[in-house]
């Protein structure tokens, strides 16, 4: 079947292109409408595609992300992977993306988040695009089934993640909802898990600002508070039709200790089971750098997987070169 990809509408409404998003298959969080408007107040440009079959039905939905650094070169970025089969959009993105972006050289990368499946590295290969030589994210993901019955999702707890989550309920803590966070105090306890494990930056206060303004209710976050009224930990995701997308995870030296992660973990996984949500990927494992958040993912009963992953394509090998130098660095 030959498919004709045609530029969407620059009003089309976040309704219309979600329910084309989620009508096709491996559709994600970074696909919809509202990742386009989050990243556009970045700086980047949303520009969103349809495929139609013979029957002018929307067969397939490509959005990426432009930034033209001057008028000989552009950066173009497909957040999350098109929605489909790779065999209907890998061409695409090779052959037409560069004359419908109006970009003389354009270097475009992608990053999956669905299952590598078979034939799909082969699709991507023939149609031009290659494994990027820096790498952003992590191939490994795992996903956790979450059922209407919170018994069956208890059943799959490891032991220890299990025992865990009892010791949390001895501690008196105040777990809920938190519908209009208040930025400072997210803020402040991601700098003080940051300097407790020696990381960089996590989180970008305009960038969560601007999430939870894109995503309204789409942004599922819990809060945990101590007994003294502190808070400790947090846990957020993305939801779109039945499936969720981890987003955002913290929680200081006293959260740990009262093992407040897990009872705010269970929490959000209970609040997502009651919208219908019956897939949530934990977005990234790294059981060499972050053993300690592995072991905590694993410990959820989710399966593990591996990402399609990153891919790109430039139209020359020095808009290739510089955007992974660029990259390297960033």
């Amino acid at each position: 079947m030959k498919l004709t990809w045609k530029p969407c509408a620059d009003d089309v409404s976040a309704e219309q292109w979600n329910a084309w998003l989620v009508g096709q298959e491996h559709y994600n969080l970074f696909q919809t409408h509202e990742w386009g408007e989050h990243r556009r107040s970045a700086g980047w440009t949303p520009r969103r595609f349809v495929a139609l079959n013979d029957s002018g039905e929307v067969v397939g939905v490509v959005q990426c992300l432009q930034r033209a650094y001057s008028s000989l070169a552009s950066f173009a970025w497909v957040p999350g992977g098109p929605a489909g089969q790779v065999a209907d959009w890998a061409g695409f993105l090779t052959g037409e993306l560069p004359r419908l972006c109006g970009a003389r050289n354009l270097y475009c990368r992608l990053n999956a988040v669905r299952a590598n499946a078979p034939g799909d590295a082969s699709a991507l290969q023939a149609s031009g695009f290659a494994r990027p030589s820096v790498r952003v994210g992590s191939r490994l993901s795992m996903e956790l089934a979450v059922h209407e019955d919170l018994e069956k999702i208890r059943s799959g707890l490891s032991k220890n993640w299990r025992r865990n989550l009892k010791r949390s309920e001895r501690h008196d803590l105040r777990v809920e909802q938190w519908i209009d966070p208040e930025l400072d105090e997210l803020m402040a306890l991601y700098a003080e898990m940051e300097e407790l494990k020696g990381l960089p930056p996590q989180q970008q206060r305009a960038d969560l600002e601007n999430l939870f303004s894109a995503f309204g209710d789409k942004v599922i976050l819990y809060r945990c508070r101590a007994p003294d009224g502190r808070l400790v930990a947090v846990r957020g995701c993305g939801v779109v039709g039945k499936r969720a997308w981890d987003l955002i995870a913290a929680a200081d030296a006293a959260g740990r200790k009262v093992y407040a992660s897990y009872a705010t973990f269970w929490a959000l996984v209970a609040h997502c089971s009651h919208l219908g949500v019956r897939r949530y990927d934990l977005y990234g494992v790294d059981p060499e750098s972050n053993p300690g958040v592995y072991n905590f993912k694993k410990g959820t009963g989710a399966a593990p997987f591996e990402y399609l992953g990153e891919w790109e394509f430039g139209t020359s090998r020095w808009m290739r070169s510089l955007a992974n130098l660029r990259l390297r660095y960033r």
